[in-house]
């Protein structure tokens, strides 16, 4: 699949993700681009997010 910007592509895996909102849980986040991935499906779903640092 080919997204406009990485908050789309967080729009259309939030819309798959959403049978997961009624568990306990977290959206956890990867610098360098997942970041603005994780914060649009955290927005969209209600749910809490944190960050990763890979090392």
């Amino acid at each position: 699949m080919i997204f406009r910007n990485r908050a789309e592509a967080g729009r259309q895996l939030a819309d798959k993700l959403a049978g997961f909102t009624e568990r306990d849980a977290l959206i956890l986040a990867i610098p360098r681009g997942g970041v603005v991935i994780a914060a649009e499906i955290a927005r969209m779903l209600n749910l809490h997010i944190d960050l990763i640092i890979p090392r």
